[in-house]
């Protein structure tokens, strides 16, 4: 029979877990943010002969006050900038535009050329070189906000500005205005040098605001999902550790590790609405709460497969303990899958830092994401297939109806995904129908967060502590009549007493 704990060890295991949460939630309150919504601080060089411009480019989903929730201001774009000529003293000319995404058509001939060249006038295709490339649709009209002036056709939401009229010395110009964003929708703006002969130092910010506060209608619904997320995974983490109090005495070893899951899923979630909610209300961005999101996000993802490749060896169940080189197999398993999936998240907010991951980076990064992940799926359903074989041929019915309904759960829950993956390979690849659909977008990442609550869920029900833990835990199996020998010394019972091998074949106690 498996060891029971003494009461000690889970008293002090419930009360180290609620007082890392309330350290972790103390932590949050103090932790400080800094950065403005969208920073700026860069060279925009001329476009090359073959009309190749750098740009600045920024994407926002803005919703008007009749299609938000709550709060009374209309969105809008401020920008305070300062741009500069280098190593010229011509005053700088870069234009900015901006526009709704259904616009995009508007600007440039195609992708690689949005400015105008003087090669482009001879050809025809457009008709001042050193500017940029606006399509005649645009029926544009001039209006100013104080001493800025730009052109803007308000019944197509497009502004341009094509120059700049607050000079500040001889090459440099400070420009600062607001901007009403009169539409519900995906805005982008695009900043850009097309005269050819110098290049402009760009530094300042934009604002970004909606009804709601700064945070963009792209990511608003992802606050309300992570804080439904925090309620859930509190309400079963508060029902789990009654469970653990009243069956304190038969603990199982995967009992213990369902905890510790359950606790770290909880905290992501709390991460994720500090985060957001800190970033909706100031307009920041906290470097701890972005790479403290990013770190326990991929311990979650690391350890809900872990915990599900436990469950599919048997851990506690069909087998008492793992034997040495396993857990060394899982653990180098884990780690990679955890570098690899933080790297990943890594790579999602380094951005708004002004960080940019290298190409080699990113690729190590995927191919290592890629081949932990099928190595699990494909250990797990090894696992799963011979620890179900084992317990039908011993005749352990009420171990083997547990794991029907987690191969059961995990066989749905795959097709799932499977077919949302190609759904959205198919809006986002095939169709680009990615802006268009921004509004229920945030229902993609949403399947996966609920998904993980309820595999979560599932073995927790499954595996939950109750007076009868004895007949779900590891006992020594008789080889002849099928039947589980209860009273036995646990010394009798160590996995690989018998043996000093790995036996990837026919299981009986476990890994020899």
């Amino acid at each position: 029979m498996a060891v029971s704990p003494p009461l000690a060890n889970a008293s002090s295991t419930t009360t180290t877990t609620l007082s890392l949460f309330l350290v972790l939630l103390l932590s949050l309150l103090l932790s400080p943010a800094f950065g403005e919504i969208r920073t700026i601080d860069t060279k925009l060089a001329p476009f090359a002969k073959t009309a190749n411009a750098e740009v600045a480019f920024l994407r926002y989903g803005a919703v008007t006050v009749g299609d938000s929730l709550y709060g009374s201001e209309e969105p809008s774009l401020s920008f305070n900038l300062r741009i500069t000529t280098i190593d010229s003293p011509t005053l700088p000319s870069p234009e900015m535009v901006l526009f709704r995404d259904h616009h995009v058509q508007y600007i440039g001939l195609d992708n690689n050329k949005l400015c105008c060249s003087a090669e482009m006038v001879k050809a025809g295709e457009c008709s001042e070189a050193g500017t940029l490339i606006v399509s005649k649709d645009v029926k544009p009209t001039e209006k100013s906000h104080g001493d800025d002036k730009f052109l803007v056709d308000e019944e197509e939401n497009f502004y341009y500005w094509p120059h700049f009229e607050e000079y500040e010395g001889n090459s440099t110009i400070h420009v600062t205005d607001t901007i009403p964003l009169n539409a519900t929708g995906i805005w982008y703006l695009v900043l850009i040098q097309c005269e050819d002969t110098y290049t402009v130092h760009v530094k300042g910010e934009f604002t970004w605001r909606n009804p709601t506060g700064y945070l963009s209608g792209v990511y608003f619904s992802y606050l309300p999902m992570y804080v439904s997320l925090v309620i859930l995974y509190l309400l079963a983490l508060i029902v789990w550790f009654y469970f653990v109090i009243r069956f304190r005495a038969n603990m199982m070893g995967l009992q213990h590790t369902i905890t510790f899951v359950v606790f770290v899923a909880l905290s992501e979630s709390v991460l994720e609405v500090s985060d957001y909610m800190d970033q909706n209300s100031t307009g920041g961005i906290s470097l701890y709460l972005t790479v403290a999101s990013a770190l326990v996000t991929g311990a979650k993802l690391t350890l809900a497969r872990t915990l599900i490749l436990l469950v599919a060896i048997g851990y506690s169940i069909s087998i008492p303990k793992l034997e040495l080189r396993i857990k060394a197999f899982i653990g180098v398993l884990s780690g990679l899958y955890f570098l690899a999936a933080a790297s990943s998240e890594y790579m999602q907010v380094a951005p708004q830092f002004g960080i940019r991951p290298g190409f080699t980076y990113i690729v190590a990064t995927t191919l290592i994401l890629s081949f932990t992940n099928c190595v699990f799926i494909a250990w797990i359903g090894i696992e799963m297939f011979r620890t179900i074989r084992q317990l039908y041929a011993k005749r352990l019915e009420e171990k083997l109806s547990l794991y029907k309904w987690i191969v059961g759960f995990l066989i749905v829950f795959i097709l799932v995904s499977v077919s949302l993956f190609l759904l959205e390979f198919g809006l986002v690849v095939i169709a680009n129908l990615k802006d268009e659909l921004w509004k229920v977008w945030w229902l993609f990442d949403a399947y996966w967060e609920y998904g993980y609550f309820l595999i979560a869920l599932m073995i927790a029900i499954l595996f939950r502590p109750n007076e009868n833990n004895d007949r779900y835990a590891y006992s020594a199996i008789d080889q002849y009549g099928g039947e589980e020998l209860d009273g036995l010394e646990d010394s009798d019972s160590e996995f690989g007493s018998n043996s000093d091998s790995i036996d990837f074949g026919d299981r009986d106690e476990g890994y020899d």
